[in-house]
C-alpha cells in the first residue's frame, strides 16, 4: 500500500476507502523525526524516530532513535527511544519499551508472546507491554 502503485490504491476511483475516524488533532515530525515511503494516520508523533514503507494508525508515538521498518502499527502504540521493528503487525494499544527490538530474532519474539507467521511476520497482541518494566 505504500508503493507507488500499489495492488490496493487507496487514493484511486476503483476502491473508494471509507471508514470512521476519531477526531484527532493533524500528525506531528518532531526533532527530526521521519516517514519515508509511509502512510502516517492523524494524531501521530514521530518524535526524533524513524518509519520506513510502514502504515501507522491514528495516535501512534515513535519517540526518538526508534525505528520501524515495513511494519503496520495499528491505534494508539507507543513505541519508546531506541526501540527497533521490522516486519512486524503491532496491535492496539501496545507498548514497546525502550531499547526493545522486535522482527530480528523470531525465536526471542516468540518467548515474548508474540505470533509469528510462515513468512517470518512477528504480530503483537493487542495491549501488550514489550520489554523491561
Amino acid at each position: 500500500m505504500v508503493s507507488i502503485d500499489p495492488p490496493l490504491n487507496l487514493y484511486g476511483e476503483k476502491w473508494p476507502f471509507r471508514a470512521f475516524e476519531r477526531s484527532l488533532p493533524p500528525s506531528k515530525f518532531i526533532f527530526g523525526g521521519k516517514a519515508p515511503d509511509s502512510m502516517v494516520s492523524d494524531g501521530c508523533i514521530i518524535s526524533g524516530g524513524t518509519v520506513w514503507k510502514s502504515i501507522l494508525s491514528p495516535g501512534v508515538v515513535v519517540e526518538r532513535n526508534a525505528f520501524i521498518e515495513e511494519s503496520i502499527i495499528f491505534d494508539d502504540v507507543n513505541i519508546e527511544p531506541g526501540a527497533t521493528m521490522r516486519r512486524t503487525i503491532i496491535d492496539t494499544g501496545v507498548r514497546i519499551r525502550s531499547g526493545v527490538s522486535i522482527g530480528y530474532d523470531l525465536e526471542a519474539d516468540a518467548r515474548k508472546g508474540c505470533t509469528i507467521s510462515d513468512k517470518g511476520i512477528v504480530v503483537v497482541p493487542a495491549g501488550m507491554v514489550i520489554g523491561r518494566d
